[in-house]
């Protein structure tokens, strides 16, 4: 038989047993011996009188400290664990379920069935087997956002067992964290006092990494409620994934093949040979498979070409040989096909003597490589122009204009240039030595249309490098962690301090450079954007021109630009998208319609930035249809977290390390949960028995002193 306290830190309070005694020492009287003949005859009757008050003092001692004792001990909720006892002072309890439904959970380890088979499984026999009429329940489904399935307490058990039931698991990852916080709560609310919380899971590592781990939350848990983890199998995955899916350059037209890249990964600790990796365009493949073989933890690129054939919205899928994690083996990206794409290049500087000083000569081949070396058919048509009055007739017909170098602008160029931007053209601005940066803020910024994403301050004469880390912008993720473009090595040796508007809601910086200071700042404007960057084309001012990451860059955010009031397709799951509208759509609904066929009404939101609908709750891997009236069908390309292809799980010890603080259940795969449970559930809370002890020691305290000072 073993004694816990649920409130263990409140034993100190059993130092107030001592009280009565100190309040008897300082209260007792002091007096003093004085001699006296006749007191001899009386002595033999004092003393026997003296012993008996003693007696009688410390009696009622004892009975007010163990009172004070009794007490404290109730607060603290003892609980006596003993076999004997296993069916005793059975009391209602409150129990909650953290069920991790995670994309993880969707592995076949051997034996048959699905990670998440076992686990609901599991979950069900909890609520068939060790609950009872009278118990309450919630649920909690672990993937991120974790979210209550039953949130307030359910006494009806059969209910909770068909919802449980019904789950499937989801597309995306664990968030062991905001789990236990979010079943933390729930405790709190509930008036039950016996507390218990099942956890039954994978035990992915990824769901207990970084921010997703906050032992703290854990331990509070824990500490409130017996905690039993059931892990739904053990031992080593074998899993391969794709892991993206991008367009290697520039945009795509039907006048060039598209270049697809697919990244597959061997998640396994075992060689993988023999595997097959096949793009599918609208749902048919194309041409034959590539055949990979991979060794244990290696990721390989895959490269397809794709000539489409009409233009308008495609989506792609890229597949691999299936295993026994199928969730993750295709990877999604949708393909806007223009019929062609038309970029103008303003000269603001030409140099025909110099081609390398002139300020459209390395723009020009960044945009149209292969027309330089006579490839292949080129996507983008760079048209040159070294006038800078642009009309609203000459900008026809293009996708994206890109100013370089270019010193002024009149005021017939300006509003060209706006409604070109407003009607969903994109606007990319190189700067340059011709720059005043008076004159830009003057005409661009404090002048309608106020087209300058932001402020030009001084140029910087310091050397600075771009920081990779800063490029979370959806256009320019790729050049984050791509091992084979190294945009961080180009030197910038003038550059212009870029101010944004930090209140302007249409204004995100794009990139910065190595000291924090703004290196691409992006405006939507209409249904169009604009790009400045912060330096020029010119190798005086960067050599970025001279990288190989020039090119790819540059293609990305001509691609980006041209895409007008589009926006992003290729997204994270979780993430939203927006798409701008003409006015003419304002009182259109758009309807948008997820992987699996099911449709919602969105309706669309005008504002001083125009009109724009919010495509949210992207919780499925796939592609999502959306659907404006009078406006062409949109197609959103929708991937799961790389990071949940990564088997590999958190073992027990690891676990105990996390939650060490307070005893826990462990319950593995290969036990029967319900003796598991029973042998460490069977402890009974009798701090009720010792609050009633208290009262009746109240009674006999108040009847003893009644009693006894009536004798004295």
């Amino acid at each position: 038989m073993v004694f816990t306290f649920l409130n263990p830190l409140l034993l100190w309070g059993l130092t107030a047993a001592g009280l009565p005694l100190l309040i008897h020492l300082l209260q007792r009287r002091r007096y003093q011996t004085v001699p006296w003949g006749a007191m001899r005859f009386l002595e033999a009757s004092v003393n026997v009188r003296s012993r008996r008050l003693r007696l009688e003092q410390l009696l009622l001692l004892l009975i007010r400290s163990l009172l004070i004792a009794l007490v404290i001990l109730a607060i603290c909720r003892p609980v006596v664990h003993s076999s004997r006892l296993a069916g005793a002072g059975r009391e209602p309890r409150y129990a909650v379920i953290i069920l991790d439904d995670s994309l993880s959970m969707g592995y076949r380890p051997e034996g048959g069935g699905s990670a998440f088979d076992r686990a609901r499984g599991r979950a069900l026999d909890l609520l068939a087997k060790e609950l009872r009429r009278g118990d309450a329940v919630s649920v909690v489904l672990a993937s991120d956002p974790p979210r209550a399935l039953i949130g307030k307490a359910s006494f009806d058990l059969s209910g909770v067992s068909a919802r449980v039931r019904g789950l499937r698991p989801s597309d995306r990852g664990a968030d062991f964290g905001q789990s236990a916080r979010l079943a933390l709560d729930l405790l709190q609310q509930s008036r039950i006092t016996q507390h218990e919380v099942y956890v039954f899971s994978d035990n992915q590592a990824a769901g207990w990494a970084g921010d997703k781990r906050d032992a703290a939350a854990w331990e509070a848990l824990a500490r409130r409620a017996r905690l039993a983890v059931a892990p739904a199998w053990e031992g080593a995955a074998s899993n391969v994934a794709v892991q993206s899916v991008r367009l290697v350059r520039g945009p795509v037209t039907r006048r060039a093949p598209a270049h697809i890249e697919a990244v597959v990964t061997n998640h396994s600790t075992t060689t993988r040979p023999g595997l097959f990796a096949r793009l599918e365009v609208d749902g048919k493949q194309t041409g034959s498979a590539e055949k990979l073989d991979l060794q244990p933890g290696q990721s390989l690129a895959v490269r397809f070409q794709y000539l489409f054939d009409k233009p308008g919205m495609h989506p792609c899928t890229v597949r691999i040989t299936a295993d026994r994690l199928a969730a993750d083996d295709a990877g999604y990206l949708a393909v806007r096909v223009h019929e062609d794409v038309r970029a103008l290049v303003v000269n603001g500087a030409p140099d025909v003597s110099a081609p390398e000083k002139d300020a459209a000569f390395f723009l020009q081949a960044a945009l149209a490589p292969s027309a330089l070396v006579g490839e292949e058919p080129v996507a983008l048509q760079p048209t040159v122009v070294t006038d800078t009055n642009l009309s609203r007739k000459q900008l026809k017909g293009f996708d994206l204009v890109v100013l370089s170098n270019v010193p002024v602008l009149d005021a017939e160029s300006r509003r060209s240039l706006g409604e070109f931007a407003q009607n969903g053209g994109g606007v990319l601005i190189f700067l340059g030595n011709r720059v005043d940066p008076q004159v830009y803020n003057g005409q661009l910024l404090e002048s309608q249309p106020r087209l300058l994403p932001a402020r030009l301050g001084a140029v910087a004469n310091t050397a600075l490098f771009l920081d990779r880390g800063s490029f979370t912008h959806p256009a320019l993720t790729r050049f984050r962690t791509a091992q084979d473009i190294e945009v961080n090595t180009a030197k910038f040796t003038h550059s212009f301090v870029l101010q944004p508007d930090a209140a302007d809601r249409s204004v995100r910086v794009m990139a910065r450079f190595s000291d924090g200071a703004p290196a691409l700042v992006e405006k939507q404007f209409g249904q169009g954007r604009l790009v400045l960057f912060a330096s020029g084309v010119n190798p005086v001012w960067t050599d970025l021109p001279l990288k190989p990451a020039f090119l790819p860059l540059v293609q990305q955010l001509a691609a980006y630009l041209s895409s007008g009031a589009e926006g992003p397709r290729n997204v994270r799951l979780g993430e939203r998208v927006v798409k701008h509208l003409p006015l003419s759509a304002a009182n259109s609904r758009a309807t948008v319609t997820d992987p699996q066929g099911a449709s919602a009404t969105v309706r669309p939101n005008v504002t001083a930035e125009g009109v724009t609908v919010t495509v949210e709750g992207l919780s499925r891997a796939g592609f999502y249809r959306v659907a404006v009236a009078h406006q062409p069908q949109d197609l959103i390309a929708v991937n799961r977290d790389p990071a949940e292809s990564d088997l590999r799980v958190l073992k027990q010890a690891d676990l105990r390390r996390l939650i060490s603080a307070r005893e826990w259940t462990w319950a593995p795969p290969s036990a029967d949960l319900s003796v598991t449970l029973a042998r460490n559930r069977q402890g009974v809370e009798f701090w009720r028995y010792l609050l009633f002890a208290a009262m009746g020691l109240m009674a006999i305290e108040s009847l003893t002193a009644q009693v006894l000072g009536r004798r004295s």
